[in-house]
C-alpha cells in the first residue's frame, strides 16, 4: 500500500492530465495554507529566524 499527502498546488496539473488519480477525495481536506513545525523560537538558529520570516512575507 502506498499513502502519499501531495499538496493541491503541486498535483493539479498530474491530475488534470491524468498522470495522477485522486483517491478518497471526499475524505481529503482542503488545507487553507501550509504548516510548519519548528522547535522552541528561544534556541533557534539565524539560518531558521531567515527561513521563517521568508515564509511570512511569501504568505502574503
Amino acid at each position: 500500500m502506498i499513502e502519499d499527502h501531495v499538496l493541491d498546488d503541486y498535483a493539479r496539473a498530474a491530475i488534470a492530465d491524468g498522470t495522477l488519480v485522486e483517491v478518497l477525495g471526499d475524505w481529503s481536506p482542503k488545507l487553507a495554507s501550509w504548516f510548519l513545525y519548528y522547535p522552541n523560537r528561544r534556541h533557534s538558529s539565524a539560518t531558521m529566524r531567515a527561513f521563517l520570516e521568508f515564509v511570512r512575507r511569501s504568505a502574503r
